[in-house]
């Protein structure tokens, strides 16, 4: 039996609905609590910043934190599904984008998975027909961004959308008729998606004075998509959860630490406990869950409603009128992005009709 995911970027649901938390989840098969990202731009320990997960980077600094030798694999709390690629015996490739392939996250959630470049999404597929022709037993994954990319700048109701979800239905369907009858026959396709999103009309300004205010009176900000993680000293909760919640008013809820942290999955057992070795964070991660989670989550989220989002740059100092801008965005709790579709069929089904 061989198994064609295609992960198209746009299904397990932690929070946030994020690209760096979900496809951790999707892919090694664990919540955020487990598998150790618990957003996009999040404190860690090592190196004692906010890091930009999907880049592997902590923001401002020339180099990622591999190029700097820091293994962002330490991160990790439990070995998922593809770390176990030896134990489980079965042969797996996943493709994606020349620019993306051994970059950033992809250093983190694909394990021993062979990842194979491609300079189109048309020449991605042609490789994966390819490949399942060829492979008795295993799986072949495929990582495309074109549906989210448009629908940042152009949101979901566009017509381009339907363009975009028409061309590659019309891919895969060529894909499948250059495929062996015995393939065919034999391949189960899986098209899952991370995360979806919401139209944005109304953005909170964290710019300037409100983002000044911010870092004066808190340890330290991260941003994934709606959601904002603050990380604090001691005693500064007190005068920080007012201001953040009288900022945010009703676009949105601002969570303490204990109602948010059971939205991070449930936490390790203590058979998974004792055999971490985390060096990438302080006290190898064994120090509680609670703990863990408090640091790499934060001590207070801000989560917007549907409609709202943030406002990182003062939109007086754009530097062109056809700049693209944000259009919708995602991280959040509303309906659209976190019931996704996932659809499981066998290969041949896309030959029919």
């Amino acid at each position: 039996m061989q198994a064609f995911c295609l992960n198209n970027k746009n299904s397990i649901k932690p929070i946030p609905t994020i690209t760096s938390c979900a496809l951790s989840s999707i892919y090694q098969g664990l919540p955020p609590a487990r598998h150790g990202i618990t957003g996009h731009i999040i404190w860690k320990d090592f190196p004692g910043a906010v890091v930009d997960m999907l880049k592997m980077q902590v923001p401002g600094a020339k180099a990622s934190l591999s190029d700097a030798g820091c293994d962002v694999n330490a991160w990790k709390r439990e070995p998922g599904f593809l770390d176990r690629k030896e134990e489980n015996g079965i042969a797996s490739y996943h493709l994606m984008d020349r620019h993306i392939v051994g970059s950033g996250l992809s250093n983190l959630i694909y394990g021993a998975t062979p990842l194979v470049p491609f300079l189109n999404p048309l020449e991605g597929l042609h490789k994966v027909g390819r490949m399942l022709t060829e492979m008795e037993r295993g799986w072949v994954g495929l990582y495309l961004d074109e549906v989210d990319v448009l629908g940042h700048v152009m949101t979901g109701e566009t017509p381009q959308m339907g363009l975009m979800l028409r061309h590659l239905e019309n891919s895969l369907a060529g894909m499948a008729a250059g495929m062996s009858a015995a393939a065919l026959e034999e391949t189960v396709l899986m098209i899952a998606a991370d995360h979806g999103q919401s139209t944005i009309h109304t953005r909170l300004p964290l710019h300037g004075e409100n983002m000044k205010w911010l870092k004066a009176h808190t340890r330290a900000v991260g941003n994934s998509g709606r959601v904002l993680h603050v990380y604090l000293d001691p005693g500064q909760e007190e005068r920080v959860l007012p201001w953040l919640r009288e900022f945010v008013g009703g676009a949105g809820r601002v969570f303490s630490f204990e109602e948010v942290m059971a939205l991070t999955g449930p936490p390790l057992d203590g058979t998974h406990a004792a055999g971490i070795e985390n060096a990438g964070d302080a006290g190898n991660g064994l120090t509680g869950h609670a703990d863990w989670v408090r640091r790499s989550l934060g001590d207070l989220v801000a989560i917007l409603d549907d409609g709202y989002n943030w406002q990182r740059k003062d939109p007086k100092r754009e530097s062109s009128p056809y700049d693209s801008q944000l259009a919708s965005q995602h991280g959040a709790l509303s309906w659209n992005e976190v019931f996704v579709p996932f659809i499981c069929a066998p290969m041949a089904a896309l030959l029919e009709g």
